[in-house]
């Protein structure tokens, strides 16, 4: 991946569970972190890639999004883009579209307007 250096932080602060990668470059990372989004993706009933946290959203739409989900007062998982490049790369390859944040339902990413209202009461 252009654009990386082998001082790029590759480890995820948010889980546990994904294995750091020595040299993000290598096609084993892309693998890895294709692994890591089909998990969250297909163990989760709602996965949300956004840039920062539900607890302190770093941009608009993904404060949006967190702020439709906590009122409708489902429960979902989040991902952070922000803490790696090759999440950020790998979740905009995943799903070949190029903007954050990243909704998906059922394993179904939700692209579309109609799948976050714009009048929501306290927003």
């Amino acid at each position: 991946m252009a654009g990386l250096d082998s001082a790029t932080p590759s480890s995820y602060l948010w889980t546990n569970d994904f294995p750091a990668s020595p040299d993000p470059r290598k096609a084993a990372a892309m693998t890895d972190i294709n692994a890591f989004i089909d998990d969250k993706v297909k163990n989760n009933d709602i996965f949300l890639f956004m840039k920062g946290t539900p607890d302190f959203p770093q941009c608009g739409f993904s404060g949006r999004v967190v702020q439709i989900l906590n009122y409708l007062g489902v429960e979902y998982g989040s991902a952070n883009v922000l803490e790696s490049a090759e999440l950020r790369d790998g979740i905009k390859a995943y799903t070949n579209w190029p903007t954050i944040p990243q909704l998906y339902v059922k394993g179904r990413i939700r692209r579309r307007r109609r799948h976050c209202p714009r009048n929501v009461p306290g927003g």
